[in-house]
């Protein structure tokens, strides 16, 4: 096979050398829906055990939840997928407890290949993160027509159901919870994240801002016409999640003189 270089001359290439790049990128891409997934995962085990914790007040409740779902995404998203391909040997030589146990990556510092990889692997991840409010919304609302179906065993008429009960059938055919402290949650990950990397990767701000914009759209209709009711919540979450927006600069400054320190 036969490319063009950049001085107009043909070169000749190997066909397993696009082969590999094209396996590196699907490889990337696998990893970034892998971590939105284990982020929904994550999101669904808080939730149950914040529930399991009997506290005293709903709005305690999903206070502790948004707090605790933001900065179990973050984590598994921003922090762990840098220290997995981290590596310490600038300061131990490979030989300290970081290096041997912990940190077994090739990534010293934000060089070339770090963005190359990992940066890549984040924004990929973040986009797939802004795109799934409707992947969850198209999921949720597929198996909620199916098990609607199935209860009036496939027909048009909505009054033929097999429920026992009247509680039963309007739980089935009403629309599900709406979930605030998630809403929240993700508005504090993008946020925290587009200002954790975004020195460095401008574009993260602009993911996080289609992020919002895909987001606003989709509750206010989900809101009007899919969610039930929700729950008539005071002031405190809004405040909390606007004071822990005005935490995130501090995680921005020492990130940024570490990546902009690099020569």
């Amino acid at each position: 096979m036969t490319n063009t270089a950049t001085d107009g001359t043909e070169v000749k290439t190997c066909s397993e050398f696009f082969a590999d790049r094209a396996s590196v990128g699907l490889i990337t891409m696998c990893v970034s829906f892998i971590i939105v997934g284990v982020n929904f995962a994550l999101k669904m085990l808080l939730v149950e055990l914040i529930k399991a914790l009997h506290l005293k007040t709903v709005t305690i409740e999903t206070n502790y939840t948004m707090v605790t779902i933001f900065i179990g995404q973050f984590i598994n998203t921003a922090v762990l997928i840098v220290l997995n391909n981290a590596s310490f040997k600038d300061f131990d030589e490979g030989n300290g407890p970081l290096s041997m146990i912990f940190f077994v990556g090739t990534e010293t510092d934000f060089s070339v290949t770090w963005y190359r990889t990992v940066g890549l692997t984040i924004m990929r991840t973040m986009m797939s993160q802004a795109l799934w409010p409707l992947i969850e919304f198209a999921m949720f609302y597929s198996i909620l027509n199916l098990t609607r179906l199935a209860d009036r065993k496939f027909t048009s008429d909505t009054f033929t159901t097999g429920m026992p009960s009247v509680q039963a059938y309007i739980d089935t055919y009403a629309g599900p919870e709406y979930l605030i402290h998630y809403r929240y949650a993700a508005i504090l990950l993008q946020i925290g994240v587009a200002f954790c990397y975004g020195c460095t990767m401008p574009p993260l701000y602009g993911i996080a801002c289609l992020a919002f914009v895909i987001l606003y759209i989709n509750e206010r209709l989900l809101v009007c016409y899919y969610y039930r009711e929700p729950p008539a919540f005071d002031e405190k979450m809004t405040s909390l999640t606007l004071d822990l927006v005005s935490k995130v600069p501090y995680i921005m400054l020492p990130m940024a003189f570490w990546q902009l320190g690099n020569r």
